[in-house]
């Protein structure tokens, strides 16, 4: 877009672009550049900056709040989004491959979510195994008996999730009929 990776000059670029009579687009799809993505929120929607974008997002997704729709939506780039992931210190320096792809898989689920109580559910089980020390099966001497650690329980629900798309579909509509349950209420 452009040589100087900067909101400014990319924001003047992409209004010039408007000024030749482009339609605006509904929908962009970028990579997590915040220079791009504010030049995009200020260029293409009704909001001046990325924050307030942002946060009216938030309200709208998150807050259940009547607002305007944003005129544009940002979307940033699956892969640039599984990449950022991979880069994660604690992904990066896991000595377990199987524990890795398990990890990115998961975050990749977040792409499929249609709510948040279902990335929660996602992001709870992540990070439940990234920051647990131990793992597999446990002794328990006082009930003499074996049980999983939370972390393996966590790897099991996004196995499931990953390798089993009815799973994934089941835990959705648990995941509604809760939402439904609560409105009610």
């Amino acid at each position: 877009l452009s040589e100087r990776h900067d909101t400014l000059s990319i924001s003047t670029w992409l209004n010039r672009w408007l000024r030749c009579g482009i339609k605006s687009p509904k929908v962009v799809v970028c990579d997590q550049s915040l220079a791009l993505m504010s030049a995009l929120t200020q260029t293409f929607t009704q909001y001046k900056s990325l924050e307030q974008y942002l946060q009216v997002c938030f309200s709208i997704v998150v807050l259940k709040k009547e607002e305007e729709l944003p005129n544009c939506f940002i979307r940033n780039d699956v892969n640039h989004f599984v990449h950022l992931i991979s880069q994660w210190n604690e992904v990066k320096d896991s000595k377990f491959v199987r524990t890795k792809e398990l990890i990115i898989r998961g975050m990749g689920l977040l792409i499929l979510c249609t709510c948040i109580y279902e990335a929660e559910k996602i992001l709870e089980a992540i990070f439940t195994i990234i920051l647990s020390k131990f793992d597999g099966p446990i002794l328990s001497e006082a009930c003499n008996s074996v049980a999983d650690t939370p972390c393996a329980e966590k790897k099991k629900f996004l196995s499931k999730l990953i390798s089993n798309k009815n799973h994934y579909l089941e835990f959705v509509d648990q995941i509604d009929t809760v939402y439904q349950t609560n409105d009610d209420v």
